[in-house]
């Protein structure tokens, strides 16, 4: 029964965390005007050179 609690507790942190992530990203994306994958790769990412105005 412990057990469950805690399962629960720890999916709710999880989505927080998501949540929090998400937003994070979208304001990387309106500061820098950059898109990143939600895969977060590199090789498909744009080069730092190009996210500094």
């Amino acid at each position: 029964e412990r057990l469950k609690k805690k399962l629960r507790v720890s999916q709710q942190e999880k989505e927080q965390i998501e949540q929090a992530l998400r937003q994070v990203i979208d304001w990387i994306r309106k500061q820098f005007g950059v898109e990143i994958p939600p895969c977060m790769g590199d090789d498909d990412a744009t080069t730092p050179d190009d996210a500094h105005p």
